[in-house]
């Protein structure tokens, strides 16, 4: 549910781990110290694993996450320009190349429960530039609060439709 954002938990370092994004071309309105207050903007914690989908008057909804792995994370600021209902998951030529069942599926799985991306997907880009990232479902509830993706973050499939709809 909501709660008061603090200004401890959303405090900005360059090397702690938080990446923002924007939604609908919304400007984040944040510095060290700072509150983020633009309404619909999410905020991921990655060393404390959580989302943060900032709604009004300073509280948020907060989501358990998964993250990447040491070596797979990513952070900056981006924006969600495609969403999809039980996407189809194409493994990057990265991940083909390191990991052969990824490599079973590189010409991509099928959206359904069995696909990595779960029941949905939200797609993180740089200006027009897909950033390979993803905010996406997951239906391995043990994956949460970890850092065990490639990458992407991941939220239960019932929080992921639950994110998908309110954004």
């Amino acid at each position: 549910g909501a709660y008061n954002v603090s200004n401890e938990q959303l405090s900005v370092n360059a090397s702690s781990g938080t990446m923002t994004i924007a939604l609908n071309n919304l400007d984040l309105l944040w510095c060290n110290g700072c509150y983020v207050k633009n309404k619909g903007a999410i905020v991921v914690d990655t060393h404390r694993k959580f989302l943060y989908l900032v709604q009004a008057d300073g509280k948020a909804l907060r989501y358990g996450i998964g993250v990447g792995k040491q070596g797979f994370s990513w952070s900056g600021d981006a924006i969600i320009r495609r969403k999809a209902k039980w996407p189809r998951w194409t493994p990057p030529a990265e991940m083909v190349e390191r990991d052969p069942l990824a490599a079973e599926w590189a010409d991509g799985m099928p959206g359904g429960p069995e696909n990595p991306l779960g029941a949905r997907a939200l797609y993180l880009f740089q200006g027009d530039v897909d950033t390979l990232y993803r905010i996406h479902g997951t239906a391995i509830p043990s994956s949460i609060g970890k850092a065990v993706s490639s990458g992407c973050i991941r939220l239960l499939n019932a929080d992921v439709v639950d994110l998908y709809e309110r954004v």
